[in-house]
């Protein structure tokens, strides 16, 4: 009996050992499960992302995904639908689509301003032909059909000669040489007229134009002419304009608020074999409704350093990303706000990974938050203001 009893207790012992490694593994399997359903849930996130950058419009605009939209292959994405849709809906009825029309067709298919250059060009009939072969007398002209037409004249490179009149005094010789003075010029002492610099920084900074681009047109005239010899006359123009610059910076730093993001650069200096990082800051602000100033700065690196000493004298509003230079001013600056950008925000909700239903819900309040900054910017600014304080 007592041998009987013992081996009942083993028993007991090894079932209860069964029982909790049993229970230990369960909770170790559905944590396991939870594990790739989360895992499952973020792949399917991130393959509607690629799907929209791949299929999808580039705009920034929120886009809704529909039950018929052509998928990648090997992927469901009924429960992510579900998921997305998964909210109130009201049954609208079916529409027809008015078929677009495009009232200002051919409306400016061709429109010539008055105060266009005028090329008259004569296409007459050779002077034979212009008089009667039976009376022989001599054909009058009884009027002219005209045809206008859109011409290019190709820009001409043309050499200035400054005649500068010299005058002395015949009785008095001692009275010296008198001619006028030398017409002034940006730089001074320059071979090239003013119409030339001109016309090199607008088709370089106006229409992107490269230098090297720009020499090959020169030299299509035969005008010889080196490229340091080119690059030489935009950084001395870019010091003489330096007072002006300066001057729209101070306009912008008065204003009172900001507008500013930084695009990150690579600088390639002679000798170094690898491309340097850097970075090309812009400051944007203007007066009221008049057109802004776009200040650029180009700086070696994004240090904060940078930032702090330009707007070291600012006051005012920062509209700008996250990046931390800005929260920093507004935090040791109590005259200094830091407005986050919007826009910025939005695509970090956009690429997130998870909370498909969170950020629908998000990206959907961003989306009449920019609408209603639509509608106000074709108000005047105190409809403007009324807008943005109200919506």
């Amino acid at each position: 009996m007592e041998i009987l009893q013992q081996n009942n207790t083993l028993k007991t012992t090894d079932l209860t050992a069964v029982c909790n490694a049993s229970v230990i593994e369960n909770a170790s399997l559905k944590a396991d499960v939870c594990k790739l359903q989360s895992q499952v849930k973020a792949l399917a996130e991130q393959v509607a992302w690629f799907n929209r950058q791949m299929f999808g419009q580039k705009s920034e605009r929120t886009i809704e995904l529909s039950p018929g939209t052509v998928d990648l292959p090997g992927f469901d994405w009924s429960l992510l639908l579900e998921e997305l849709h998964n909210t109130d809906t009201e049954e609208v009825k079916s529409h027809k689509r008015k078929k677009f029309q495009n009232k200002n067709k051919g409306e400016y298919k061709l429109e010539l301003p008055d105060d266009l250059p005028v090329v008259n060009r004569v296409i007459d009939i050779d002077e034979a032909d212009k008089t009667c072969p039976e009376t022989g007398e001599t054909l009058i002209c009884i009027g002219e059909d005209t045809v206008e037409k859109l011409m290019y004249n190709p820009e001409t490179y043309k050499k200035l000669i400054l005649h500068y009149p010299k005058y002395v005094s015949a009785k008095n010789p001692l009275h010296g040489v008198k001619r006028a003075g030398s017409e002034e010029n940006i730089l001074e002492g320059s071979k090239f007229d003013a119409s030339f610099l001109a016309h090199i920084i607008n088709e370089k900074y106006g229409f992107h134009q490269p230098l090297n681009r720009l020499l090959e047109r020169v030299n299509l005239h035969k005008i010889k002419m080196s490229n340091q010899v080119l690059s030489s006359v935009v950084l001395n123009i870019g010091e003489k304009v330096q007072p002006l610059i300066n001057l729209m910076r101070s306009k912008v730093l008065d204003q009172g608020y900001i507008f500013t993001d930084e695009t990150k650069m690579k600088l390639i200096i002679k000798g170094n074999k690898k491309a340097k990082n850097s970075s090309m800051w812009t400051y944007t602000g203007g007066c009221n409704d008049e057109p802004a100033y776009h200040l650029y700065h180009f700086t070696f690196s994004m240090k904060h350093a940078y930032v702090e000493n330009y707007l070291k004298n600012f006051e005012g509003v920062i509209h700008a990303d996250a990046y931390s230079v800005y929260e920093k001013l507004a935090e040791n600056n109590e005259k200094i706000d830091w407005a986050a950008c919007w826009a910025h925000a939005r695509r970090k909700f956009e690429n997130s990974k998870y909370g498909a239903k969170l950020r629908a819900t998000i990206l959907r309040l961003m989306k009449y938050l920019f609408m209603f900054e639509r509608i106000a910017w074709h108000k005047d600014r105190f409809t403007r203001l009324r807008i943005r304080q109200e919506k």
